[in-house]
């Protein structure tokens, strides 16, 4: 009966509190898209290089993302469904040790990058 009752409380607190203050903040994250490339205005006196055009800089970004994930992007398996899982590498396939191996922060940036790239990865939603 006491747990059941915590249970009731965690709910009510879940519903009352946190959906109210974290679901909008979501919901307009979710809503925002930025896909490469940006071309963002910069503050003034922000270094930037000026021996570069920006689709030369645009360039060498897309040829180092084809660079990353063909490097880096590896795929783990298949969900239930038969969809392919994939994880960010530690190292290159060439470094078969750190190949095998995935870490948390490698994740995370994995899934910041192949989301800042939607705008030229056609294939970006499948990994």
């Amino acid at each position: 009966m006491y747990k059941q009752s915590l249970k009731v409380i965690f709910l009510l607190y879940f519903i009352l509190f946190f959906l109210p203050v974290f679901l909008p903040i979501s919901l307009a994250i979710a809503s925002v898209q930025y896909p490469f490339p940006q071309h963002a205005t910069y503050a003034s006196n922000t270094i930037r290089p000026t021996h570069f055009t920006q689709s030369q800089q645009d360039k060498h970004v897309s040829d180092f993302y084809d660079y990353w994930k063909q490097n880096y992007l590896v795929t783990a398996g298949t969900n239930s469904a038969g969809k392919n899982l994939y994880r960010i590498a530690f190292g290159k396939p060439t470094d078969t040790d750190n190949a095998k191996i995935t870490v948390s922060e490698g994740q995370g940036y994995g899934m910041e990058v192949v989301a800042l790239m939607a705008g030229y990865d056609a294939n970006v939603q499948s990994y």
